[in-house]
């Protein structure tokens, strides 16, 4: 059994940074840790990570014969950056939205053909069928171009089942494409300039803008593109980012992406403010002002 303890700079909320996050969605949660499947040479390895201290986590794995700092080197850029060291330029709103969840790290997504498919499995799915499915994909099967290009269908269909067995034929059309085109390497797209890579990503089957834009901003650490979802919509709308008299549900999604791009300077990092402040207070149906970081700041738009 390996064992590896990550020593941090900054104080961690490991719960936050584990519940909405799209690379956090690989990890299941397993009492006091979270656990997830990492293929390595081939081999299917199952690792473990639980906080010990405000900076320390601790990661073990079951195979004694893996290259130990590949792990380590793997688990040291899990986390990047926090969410208070993102540029949110002169808005005290923003400002007050990163003091806030300060300790909220920063995931990035190791490898981008995984954070893809899950993405893809996150799609009008919850996060805890999210992780189920993707975990009983990744513990039958190494998730990669090659191997699920040639993935029987009905064989993923039960695997990814509580994720909407649908995708299946999505995710072997995208795996064929890539192993095809693209030498089954989703990586060298990522280094295109965003509005190209984003073209490529949409065009691939099941693949729409928040799945793409999911991709860049935490595969590739992209900060020029915004993942749009009802909690960015919602909340960027009711704390008045954006003046209009539209309902925030009919105003256009390159509308939102465009003000917000032009406004926050690494938009992409912030979008989780607004994600975090909509699962935490800012509820579709009863928000909870009283309680909120950002009440004195916010203009109520409900």
């Amino acid at each position: 059994m390996g064992k590896y303890y990550l020593n941090l700079d900054h104080d961690i909320d490991l719960k936050k940074t584990m519940d909405i996050e799209i690379p956090a969605l690989e990890w299941i949660p397993f009492n006091d840790r979270f656990q997830t499947v990492w293929y390595i040479n081939g081999k299917p390895v199952h690792i473990t990570m639980k906080q010990i201290a405000p900076r320390k986590l601790y990661f073990c794995y079951n195979d004694k014969y893996v290259d130990d700092e590949y792990i380590h080197k793997r688990v040291r850029n899990l986390f990047p950056f926090y969410l208070d060291q993102v540029n949110t330029g002169s808005l005290k709103i923003i400002q007050e939205l990163a003091s806030y969840y300060r300790n909220v790290a920063y995931m990035k997504s190791m490898d981008p053909f995984r954070s893809l498919i899950l993405t893809i499995l996150s799609q009008n799915k919850t996060g805890e069928a999210t992780r189920r499915a993707f975990f009983n994909l990744a513990k039958n099967v190494e998730i990669s171009p090659l191997k699920l290009s040639e993935i029987d269908e009905n064989y993923l269909r039960n695997l990814i089942r509580e994720a909407g067995p649908y995708k299946a034929k999505f995710i072997i059309k995208i795996s064929e494409i890539l192993k095809d085109k693209f030498d089954g390497n989703l990586s060298n797209i990522l280094l295109l300039p965003t509005h190209e890579a984003l073209e490529i990503l949409t065009s691939l089957p099941g693949v729409g803008h928040k799945t793409a834009a999911c991709v860049l901003v935490y595969a590739a650490l992209k900060k020029d593109i915004l993942p749009v979802d009802t909690h960015l919509r919602r909340v960027t709308y009711r704390i008045g980012l954006y003046n209009t008299d539209i309902p925030f549900s009919k105003v256009k999604k390159k509308v939102i992406i465009n003000h917000l791009l032009s406004i926050i300077p690494d938009a992409g990092y912030a979008h989780l403010y607004f994600v975090l402040l909509g699962r935490e207070f800012c509820h579709s149906r009863k928000p909870l002002c009283n309680n909120c970081p950002i009440n004195n700041l916010c203009k109520k738009r409900i």
